[in-house]
């Protein structure tokens, strides 16, 4: 939520700083649920189609500019490999 928002409702009188605190903390609960879902729907998608892996390449590439470059082994071993593709691409900046 916006900021100005929080401040405009903190000053309305049917809504107390309380209020403000608490729908501040709800949104940044649902934006951490958010994320969640969003690596779980990325996970099933690399074991749902042939060619997963390269999905998610492309797919972190497109959005975020930094290039995947997908090894045999990734292909092997896809969930040790996405721990490591994790760690590698959080330090390359590719997710926020």
């Amino acid at each position: 939520m916006d900021g100005a928002v929080l401040a405009a409702l903190a000053q309305d009188t049917r809504f107390g700083a309380a209020s403000a605190r608490r729908q501040r903390w709800a949104w940044r609960l649902r934006a951490l649920q958010g994320r969640g879902l969003h690596l779980a729907r990325l996970v099933k998608a690399a074991f749902t189609f042939d060619g997963g892996i390269d999905y998610l390449a492309w797919k972190i590439a497109r959005h975020s500019g930094v290039a995947v470059a997908i090894k045999p082994w990734h292909r092997r071993h896809p969930l040790l490999a996405g721990l490591w593709l994790f760690a590698y691409l959080r330090l390359k900046g590719a997710f926020r």
